[in-house]
This record gives structure tokens, C-alpha cells and sequence, in this order.
């Protein structure tokens, strides 16, 4: 497998990370990533894609019966446009702050990040983790990918 992980790095162009963050479980909620800034690339537990073919994310809390919060950035980009629009600067924070949010009053257990890749075969990735500083970190980073992508 070790092998395979290097032939796949070595086909991307990619060798070493920017950035690594592991919750270092090995179990259903192992999350592993890996930035590689100047290629463009992000790793989540072994699977490897471009920063532009992230088109959405999710970030969410889960219980055993479904989802218990989540909050889609494309919501909070279309009410920073629009607030910033019709408000300028403090519009665009109010605009931010009143994005959809899902919200079921059940017992937390874990937490999911959604990506909404371009690719019609696969078009949604998740990752499943227990601990919150891993899903914050992994939400900052995919919140600074999309940013950079709206400037550019």
C-alpha cells in the first residue's frame, strides 16, 4: 500500500506536505490530511483533490439519528454578495451572519465534513471525525481554498 501511496504522489507531482493535521484514530472516524500548497492539492484520507475541483463544503455535527447542525458556505457566500451589495462592508458581516442553518435538537457524537466535488462520477466526499478541533482546522483550510478561488 505504501507503494501505491508513493506511485499516486509521485503522479501528481507532489513529495512533501505544507501541512499535515491526523486526529491519529485508526478507527470509522480517522481523518488524515495533507496540504500541498504549491501544487494546489488537499489529501483526505488518502484520497487526493485539487483545490478547484472543490466546488462546496459542509461542515456538520452528527448524532446517530442524522444530522444535528450544519451550515452551507454557498449560503453564507450568496448573503455576504447580497448584503454587501445593498449595505457595503457591514451588510456583507450581516449578510454572513444569517446564513441557513439546519438545525435538530439531538445528542452530538461526531462530526462530518461534506465536499461538493466537479466530478459527476463522484460528486460528494465526506470525512467523519470525533474531534472538533480537526473538523475547525479542515473547515478554516477549505474556507481559505474557496476564498482564494473567488478572488482569482
Amino acid at each position: 500500500q505504501e507503494k501505491e501511496e508513493r506511485a499516486k504522489r509521485k503522479s501528481l507531482g507532489i513529495n512533501k506536505p505544507s501541512k499535515v493535521i491526523s486526529d491519529g484514530a485508526y478507527d470509522k472516524y480517522r481523518a488524515q490530511i495533507s496540504i500541498y500548497k504549491k501544487k494546489g492539492i488537499i489529501e483526505i484520507n488518502g484520497e487526493y483533490f485539487k483545490f478547484n475541483d472543490i466546488l462546496d463544503y459542509e461542515c456538520c455535527l452528527m448524532s446517530k439519528g442524522g444530522k444535528v447542525v450544519s451550515t452551507s458556505t454557498s449560503s453564507v457566500l450568496k448573503r455576504v454578495a447580497v448584503g454587501g451589495l445593498l449595505f457595503g462592508g457591514a451588510g456583507a458581516i450581516i449578510g454572513a451572519t444569517t446564513a441557513k442553518k439546519k438545525i435538530k435538537n439531538e445528542e452530538e457524537i461526531y462530526y462530518r465534513i461534506n465536499l461538493t466535488l466537479n466530478d459527476l462520477d463522484n460528486p460528494l466526499f465526506s470525512v467523519d471525525t470525533e474531534h472538533e478541533y480537526i473538523t475547525k482546522e479542515l473547515c478554516a483550510i477549505l474556507n481559505i481554498i474557496q476564498n482564494n478561488k473567488a478572488e482569482h
